[in-house]
């Protein structure tokens, strides 16, 4: 078996030769960790691998197909569920369940699970036995991108593959192919601002980044003018993302009591189980708000850029190439580790519980101030 069942997946071309090696030599084992940033085509090689070994590339087609769209009976996808966007114990104890019967079709059972590391302790512990005694003709194959954050007993009994982020070449052809319409220097951007992400291109292809729409306006408008409106401004930036906060909160609440009437729980375990839900509540919304201080952090690369003379091709948001140039003759460009610094400040003030609002005008005021004295 060769690399031909990986030939149609964009990048990642050392992980299709592994890949293509341990299926000759029947060595995928049976635990299998897919790490990496979110975006990069994990999930899609999880499927390829899936159909190369339920039905490979010279077999029946519409077997190929309902695989690849996981529609066959003997590959099992898990996906985080609910607003926390958690691995629940009750699906967890369903794929326990679920491992232990014989394939119905094909000659192994495939279990895919995403966003591998939204397991709970509590839940991930369901997992334990299966992993240290997982049945023949089985394989698991987990994805993440933040391995570390898996109990390690499980990490410990899977084959980790590492995917690279994919080539800017690479993404700007396959947008090019899926996406015919796109103009160049909407291409450009997106590939630009897609960091590597296949994934993430796609989103902002087809969905635009209301997020980052938000953040612009904040950015060009230069020096702080009417302090009302700017406060204005950062709220409606934020808004959304708090909203995420609360609705997370109020979900940790309702599935903790799902849980204690469910389960005899001592104490201990109800305030371990608590602590962790909430941990994993708040970095989903860290997460998203850490998306906010880039966004601020890239701009101001672009200013620094041009500032020291780079060209307009080397900006990440070269689509604001003009406003970006204003900013500079107004001399709001500042050294890229100070803003890095006051970034990372906000970062860290986040994590211990300071409102993003005030986070985010609070950095802002810093660059103003800075600007000023420039």
């Amino acid at each position: 078996m060769n690399r031909g069942c990986f030939s149609q997946i964009t990048g990642n071309e050392e992980i299709k030769k592994r890949l293509a090696v341990m299926l000759s030599k029947g060595a995928l084992g049976q635990a299998l960790l897919f790490a990496g940033a979110e975006g990069v085509g994990k999930s899609v090689f999880a499927l390829a691998l899936a159909a190369a070994l339920i039905a490979p590339a010279d077999g029946d087609l519409e077997l190929r197909q309902r695989v690849l769209t996981a529609q066959h009976p003997d590959l099992h996808v898990y996906r985080p569920e609910g607003k926390l966007g958690l691995h629940t114990l009750e699906s967890l104890r369903q794929l326990s369940r679920e491992v232990y019967l014989p394939p119905y079709e094909a000659p192994l059972k495939i279990f895919i699970l995403h966003e591998a590391e939204r397991m709970l302790t509590y839940s991930a512990n369901a997992l334990l036995k299966t992993f240290e005694e997982p049945p023949p003709r089985t394989l698991f194959i987990l994805l993440s991108d933040a391995p570390a954050a898996i109990l390690p007993t499980i990490l410990s009994r899977c084959y980790a593959l590492h995917f690279r982020p994919i080539d800017p070449f690479l993404i700007s052809n396959f947008l090019q192919r899926r996406y015919p319409s796109l103009d160049e220097a909407t291409r450009v951007q997106i590939v630009r601002r897609s960091e590597g992400s296949i994934g993430r291109a796609v989103r902002l292809a087809e969905q635009g980044d209301a997020l980052w729409i938000h953040l612009q306006r904040l950015l060009v408008q230069g020096p702080i003018r009417n302090y009302r409106l700017f406060q204005e401004q950062v709220k409606l930036l934020t808004g959304k993302i708090e909203e995420v906060k609360k609705q997370s909160e109020e979900a940790v609440r309702r599935e903790l009591g799902k849980i204690e009437r469910e389960h005899q729980l001592s104490v201990h375990q109800q305030r371990a189980l608590e602590k962790e839900m909430e941990a994993s509540a708040s970095l989903a919304f860290f997460r998203e708000a850490k998306r906010v201080f880039e966004g601020i952090l890239s701009w101001y690369r672009d200013m620094q850029w041009l500032h020291c003379g780079g060209h307009v091709q080397g900006l990440i948001h070269s689509d604001c190439y003009a406003q970006l140039e204003q900013a500079v003759q107004r001399g709001e460009s500042q050294p890229l580790e100070l803003v890095w610094k006051w970034v990372e400040e906000a970062l860290a003030a986040i994590q211990q519980s300071t409102p993003l609002s005030l986070c985010v005008e609070n950095l802002f005021l810093k660059l103003n101030q800075a600007g000023r004295r420039s």
